[in-house]
């Protein structure tokens, strides 16, 4: 904690010139106060052994087509559909999953543009099932939370599940519970965000800067004997992670 707040106190705000040095002390203690206090391991050797490095997720996916190509495929948080499009594309899967609360619509701004602007007068799941209407994939749209929704379907499921839903501790760790369930004992999990602090909404009062993704993830390889295979950076450090159980483990 004490290099955290030794590098945070070091940290040029945006227009920083013109921050004046309270504000910049209050953003400080707001983002340290919301810590929260989970107690999660760290991965060992072994975890890591059969992990591959890319340098985006891009390239991982590609990677992982021998192994899913044609297969069944969900995605947890799909936003305007831009990953799911790379998704099918790349896997050429039996069929797509997208699972999404799909409100995107009533937020007025989106990445820094008007929602409108993206969606026009349809709605966020309008929007996106116009998208994929000519899909020759089969994509089955899922409007809800994700998690609750992902439970209907039979257990050992889908053979890859790619994790992008809320990012708080709770919420990870109930999609990723849900997930191994649905998962096949071969299937893989991909994680985005793998990242422990949102480094974009220090100056946001509203948002929720503390990620739960790392937390999860290690307790989700060390506890229930999962493996790294694969981790996929970007340049700001949302970086992806795939796991999978261990060969010994899947039957």
């Amino acid at each position: 904690m004490a290099k955290f707040i030794k590098y945070a106190k070091q940290i040029l705000l945006p227009r920083a010139a013109v921050i004046k040095k309270k504000l910049k002390k209050a953003l400080i203690k707001r983002v340290l106060a919301q810590e929260p206090e989970i107690d999660y391991p760290e991965l060992r050797p072994g975890d890591v052994k059969n992990a591959e490095l890319f340098a985006n997720r891009l390239s991982m996916v590609e990677a992982f087509r021998p192994l899913l190509q044609g297969k069944r495929i969900a995605e947890l948080g799909v936003a305007f559909g831009d990953f799911s499009e790379f998704l099918i594309k790349t896997l050429e899967p039996r069929q797509f999953f997208a699972f999404d609360t799909f409100i995107l619509h009533h937020i007025p701004i989106l990445w820094r543009k008007p929602s409108t602007e993206v969606f026009g007068d349809m709605t966020h799941r309008e929007y996106y099932a116009k998208r994929f209407s000519k899909s020759s994939v089969p994509v089955v749209i899922e409007e809800g939370d994700g998690s609750t929704n992902l439970l209907r379907y039979p257990d050992k499921h889908f053979d890859m599940i790619y994790v992008d839903a809320a990012h708080d501790y709770q919420s990870v760790k109930r999609d990723a519970e849900i997930s191994k369930q649905k998962l096949k004992d071969d299937g893989i999990l991909i994680f985005n965000d793998y990242i422990m602090f949102d480094h974009y909404a220090v100056t946001d009062p509203n948002a929720n800067v503390w990620y739960g993704i790392v937390q999860v993830v290690n307790q989700l390889v060390v506890n229930d004997d999962f493996e790294v295979i694969g981790f996929a950076f970007k340049k700001d450090m949302f970086c992806d992670i795939a796991v999978r159980r261990r060969k010994s483990h899947a039957h």
